[in-house]
């Protein structure tokens, strides 16, 4: 039950986090900056992508 609780946190938690902060975001989120200055922007739906990293990489040291 306690592994279940820990996985269920991992996914959560950044999610939510996301979820809190995602009206506050602009539309457009700069996602790379280029070695002449110019920058590369995202979606800020793309967030929620980036919310789901940390139970990815949880999920791949666990085996």
């Amino acid at each position: 039950m306690k592994k279940i609780s820990k996985d269920l946190f991992i996914l959560i938690f950044p999610l939510a986090v996301c979820a809190i902060l995602y009206p506050i975001l602009p539309d457009q989120i700069p996602r790379s900056f280029h070695i002449n200055g110019t920058k590369s922007y995202m979606a800020k739906e793309f967030i929620f992508l980036f919310g789901l990293i940390p139970y990815i990489i949880y999920l791949r040291k666990k085996k």
